[in-house]
């Protein structure tokens, strides 16, 4: 089963403002990073981070500056993926601990 971004599931808009080190070597301080897509496997979970340079390009549709991908195992047989619990297993890594969390008009915080 696969959810992306436009799917409408959970804060879809949450993101999140992280530095992010790009294949040429330039560094982009404080990107505007996103889940694109969440892939539920029997076993696990992948979740698919775009990154943009700003906000502002990420509303606009504009080509975002970085994808990478992130899997993580099912801790129990019931437990079920969305674009929330995306976002606090991702927390949970250092690429994303002291990321700052970026909320859309009417989302309020997620239970870290």
């Amino acid at each position: 089963m696969a959810f992306n971004s436009q799917d409408g599931i959970g804060d879809v808009n949450m993101a999140f403002l992280v530095s992010v080190e790009l294949d040429n070597g330039l560094t982009v301080e404080n990107s505007y990073c996103r889940i694109n897509s969440v892939n539920i496997y029997k076993t696990g979970v992948s979740i698919t981070m775009v990154y943009y340079k700003d906000r502002e390009l990420a509303v606009e549709n504009a080509p975002f500056i970085k994808q990478e991908q992130y899997s993580f195992p099912k801790e129990t047989e019931e437990e079920s993926y969305n674009f929330d619990l995306g976002y606090l297993k991702l927390k949970t890594l250092p690429r994303f601990e002291n990321a700052t969390n970026v909320l859309e008009e009417g989302q309020t915080p997620l239970n870290e």
